[in-house]
């Protein structure tokens, strides 16, 4: 039985909505374990996740999920903030960005 996950409506988090082939889900898993407390990881349906953390670790979630990008050919579907963005960017160069261009 699949169980959808709730949306996140909290201003003290971010979140991302990333895909990854199936068989990069347990390494993601370990990853995030290994980063004391980065992001929690939920899982919806194959390698569709949802990573959750403390907005003052957008940062660094975002460097994750580029690197998990160019290793693992990581997707970001969606997320959180694509209007709240640092350094004055845009939501389009952020997202292209995170999904291993520009």
């Amino acid at each position: 039985m699949r169980v959808p996950i709730p949306m996140i409506d909290d201003d003290a988090l971010v979140w991302r909505r990333v895909r990854v082939p199936v068989r990069d889900v347990v390494h993601v898993r370990a990853v995030l374990d290994a980063s004391e407390g980065l992001a929690n990881m939920f899982a919806e349906r194959g390698g569709d996740l949802l990573l959750v953390a403390p907005t003052s670790q957008r940062d660094r979630l975002d460097e994750l999920i580029g690197d998990f990008a160019l290793e693992l050919g990581a997707i970001v579907t969606d997320r959180s903030d694509t209007t709240a963005l640092c350094d004055g960017g845009t939501a389009e160069w952020e997202m292209n960005r995170l999904n291993g261009g520009a």
